[in-house]
C-alpha cells in the first residue's frame, strides 16, 4: 500500500463516499506504521480491478494504531488512533482540523476504542471498551464528541462490552453490537444505563392495614419511577408511594425505573393481601 508495497497490510476499517473508498491499514509487516489510503471506483469491468489507488497518507502527525474510520456528509475524515488515545478530524487534503483525547477514563479519554460512527446531527460516537488494567478506569461506554470543534459531550455508559457502532441510514438512529451473555446482539437506539430497582419499604405479605406504604430505590441517582397498582395504567410516581383505602383481597404493585440516556429497568412487582 505504501513504501513500494502495492497492497494493504492489515486493514482495520473502510469508509465509502460515493466513488471514493477510504481505508486504514498498516504495512503488513513488523513495523507499527499506519496510513489512510484513498481509492477511486474504476470503470473497468474486471471484478478484480474495482478500485484504483489515488493516494496514501501516513502523517504528520504521526499516527499510531488506527482502529476505525468514518466520513461525515461534508467529506471530512475521522479516524480513531487507539495507541495515542485520540480522535482526529482531517480535511480532504489530510490537514488536521482538530484532534482530541488521550489515554484514560475521563469523558475525553480513551481506554480501548473499537468503532466509530458520525450522525447527521454532528456527533461523533466512539465505542470504547475501557481499560480494565487501569485502576478506577471507566468500563464500556459510548464516548461522544462534537464534530464541529471536538468538544467532549457526556459519555453514555453501556451495559456490556461491544464490537461496533453504526448509524441507521433510514432513521439516523444508533445501532450497537454488544457482547451480551451467550453471544453478540445488535441493538437499535442508545443502549446505556439500565437501573436496578428495589423496594426499601413495603407492606407485609399479609396485613389487616388498608394503607400500604412503599419506598423505592435505584442504583442510579437520577432515576424516575412509574407505578401501576392492580393492572391500572402506569403513571409517574415518586420514590415514596402510599396507597389508602385499599379493598380486602390481593393487590399487586408493578414498578419500572428509567434514567436519562438509558433503557428501562426490568419490571419489578410486589404482591400482598389485605385481610
Amino acid at each position: 500500500l505504501f513504501d513500494g508495497n502495492p497492497g494493504p497490510g492489515n486493514t482495520n476499517g473502510l469508509a465509502l463516499d460515493g466513488v471514493l473508498l477510504y481505508a486504514i491499514s498498516d504495512r503488513g509487516d513488523s513495523q507499527s506504521v499506519y496510513a489512510i489510503s484513498k481509492w477511486q471506483r474504476s470503470s473497468l469491468s474486471d471484478s478484480g480491478s474495482n478500485y484504483g489507488l489515488l493516494d496514501v497518507y501516513e502523517g504528520p502527525p504521526a499516527m499510531g494504531e488506527l482502529v476505525a474510520i468514518a466520513l461525515d456528509s461534508s467529506g471530512f475524515i475521522y479516524v480513531v488512533d487507539r495507541s495515542n488515545g485520540k480522535l482526529i478530524k482531517f480535511g480532504g487534503d489530510y490537514e488536521v482540523v482538530w484532534s482530541v483525547g488521550e489515554s484514560g477514563p475521563g469523558p475525553r479519554q480513551f481506554g480501548s476504542p473499537r468503532s466509530l460512527a458520525i450522525d447527521s446531527n454532528g456527533v461523533a460516537y466512539v465505542l470504547d471498551d475501557g481499560n480494565t488494567e487501569v485502576r478506577g478506569a471507566a468500563g464500556p461506554r459510548l464516548l461522544r464528541f462534537s464534530t464541529n470543534d471536538g468538544a467532549a459531550l457526556s459519555p453514555i455508559p453501556l451495559t456490556s462490552y461491544g464490537s461496533a457502532v453504526a448509524i441507521d441510514p433510514a432513521t439516523g438512529g444508533l445501532l450497537l453490537s454488544l457482547d451480551d451473555a451467550g453471544g453478540n446482539t445488535v441493538y437499535r437506539g442508545v443502549v446505556s444505563r439500565r437501573p436496578v430497582l428495589s423496594f426499601r419499604q413495603k407492606p407485609p405479605r399479609t396485613t389487616r392495614s388498608r394503607v400500604a406504604r412503599f419506598r423505592l430505590a435505584s442504583d442510579e441517582s437520577d432515576t424516575a419511577f412509574t407505578c401501576s397498582l392492580d393492572s391500572k395504567p402506569f403513571r409517574r410516581c415518586g420514590a415514596a408511594v402510599t396507597f389508602r383505602n385499599l379493598k380486602r383481597g390481593r393487590h399487586t404493585l408493578r414498578v419500572q425505573a428509567t434514567v436519562p440516556d438509558g433503557v428501562p429497568s426490568s419490571l419489578t412487582a410486589y404482591t400482598w393481601r389485605v385481610r
